[in-house]
């Protein structure tokens, strides 16, 4: 999922929401959690000056669409979904 997320930021991505069952530590932990890939990559990728909103969602669950709804309640347009 990571490497889908930097190939889109080089085809020109701006914005990226991405999903997982564990999401990331809050953002003060990162210092912290630098020896994470996922940490590394979302930080290489605002460091382009992508936005990335990761979230902690498990989309087989019952709730996580409404869960989804909300991440994406003041988000633009979604134009594209990958499921890695």
């Amino acid at each position: 999922g990571l490497r889908i997320a930097q190939r889109l930021a080089d085809l020109g991505a701006r914005r990226l929401v991405l999903l997982s069952r564990s999401g990331l530590p809050h953002r003060e932990q990162w210092a912290a959690q630098s020896h994470s890939d996922a940490v590394r990559a979302v930080s290489a990728l605002e460091e382009r000056g992508v936005t990335v909103h990761v979230a902690a969602i498990d989309i087989g669950a019952a709730a996580a669409g409404d869960q989804l709804r909300t991440v994406l309640r003041d988000l633009p347009p979604v134009r594209g979904v990958v499921h890695a």
